[in-house]
């Protein structure tokens, strides 16, 4: 859009990733910041609230407590029994670590789509493991297996754009201050750019603005107000930084209207 702003026709932009975070205002020294985190620390907590306090809420919620206090409480005792020890569950081990990433990433998409299954299985999954935390089980070695999810292509965008930390040790502390500033959830946001740290390739001309050049054409931004990954700051600092912007305000959850669609959206 701002690169050739007379070749841009009409624009939907959802998802949004305000330019000024990913390029970190065009400094390239990341210092304790990942892309993750400039784009959005709090999201994924911020999402897990609404979670919570919805599942607390409904009677048809698997893993609701009776309230949203109650629902939050043994969400965090559970975190708590996970962090003591992991959990057997269907014949595997289940660590802190592992069941912090699954729970971020089960908030992407509320109702099921493609490979999401959705808020309900989430809440579902969630009551299994508190079921498995509550009764003593023989741990047993962890056999996992994951099937190759080519993440090396984002990679090889957000590594080669946009700056994150060159050591792999710097993510260990700002793993340790995410988590003590934001939530249980924000650590996973910093890890998952640690590969960053030994990428090679680096963009030998990243753009790093203006970001208001004047298109033909009214950019239409949309944003979920809840969502965990590209939290709605960065649809309301998009529609803002560039010249002909309108903001579409989604009152809903997930990441994305596209993977979340509403009658509004």
């Amino acid at each position: 859009l701002n690169m050739f702003p007379s070749h841009a026709n009409r624009f939907i932009l959802d998802g949004n990733v305000v330019p000024t975070a990913w390029t970190n205002n065009g400094n390239p020294h990341a210092g304790l910041t990942t892309t993750g985190l400039r784009i959005g620390a709090q999201g994924g907590q911020v999402t897990l609230r609404e979670f919570l306090k919805l599942c607390g809420k409904s009677p048809n919620c698997s893993f609701s407590a009776g309230s949203p206090d109650q629902t939050r409480h043994k969400f965090h005792t559970l975190l708590e029994r996970l962090r003591a020890h992991p959990i057997s569950f269907h014949g595997k081990q289940v660590t802190y670590t592992q069941a912090v990433s699954g729970i971020s990433g089960g908030l992407f998409v509320v109702h099921p789509v493609a490979k999401f299954p959705g808020w309900a299985f989430l809440a579902d999954l969630l009551e299994e493991l508190w079921k498995a935390s509550s009764v003593d089980m023989e741990i047993q070695p962890a056999h996992l297996h994951q099937d190759y999810d080519f993440r090396e292509q984002g990679y090889a965008v957000e590594c080669g754009d946009s700056p994150n930390p060159r050591s792999p040790a710097a993510f260990i502390v700002i793993g340790l201050l995410a988590g003590d500033r934001y939530g249980p959830l924000a650590p996973t946001v910093s890890w998952n750019d640690e590969p960053c740290a030994s990428w090679q390739a680096r963009a030998s001309n990243s753009y790093a603005g203006p970001w208001n050049r004047v298109t033909n054409q009214t950019v239409l931004v949309v944003g979920n107000t809840y969502d965990p990954s590209t939290p709605f700051e960065n649809s309301e600092g998009m529609a803002k930084l560039l010249a002909n912007a309108r903001l579409l305000t989604v009152e809903g959850y997930g990441h994305t209207a596209l993977l979340n669609p509403s009658a509004s959206a």
